[in-house]
C-alpha cells in the first residue's frame, strides 16, 4: 500500500502524510510502505513506518 493509495482512501492529502512521517514526497508517492521504509532506512522498519502513517491519520481525524 502506498502513501498515494492511503491519501486517496482517507482523504488526507499526500503532502500531510509525507510531512508527518518525515519522508520526501517526490518520487515516493506510489512506492509500497515496505519498499519506502527500506529505501529511507526507516528505524523500526515497515512496521514503524506504518504506525507513523496511522499516527498522522489519527491526528487528522482529531483535528476539527
Amino acid at each position: 500500500m502506498s502513501v498515494r493509495y492511503i491519501a486517496n482512501s482517507t482523504g488526507v492529502p499526500e503532502q500531510v502524510i509525507f510531512e508527518g512521517i518525515g519522508v520526501p514526497a517526490a518520487g515516493n508517492e506510489n512506492k509500497p510502505l515496505d519498499m519506502l521504509s527500506e529505501e529511507q532506512h526507516n528505524p523500526g522498519g515497515p512496521r514503524a513506518l506504518s504506525e507513523a502513517v496511522q499516527s498522522v491519520l489519527s491526528k487528522q481525524e482529531a483535528t476539527p
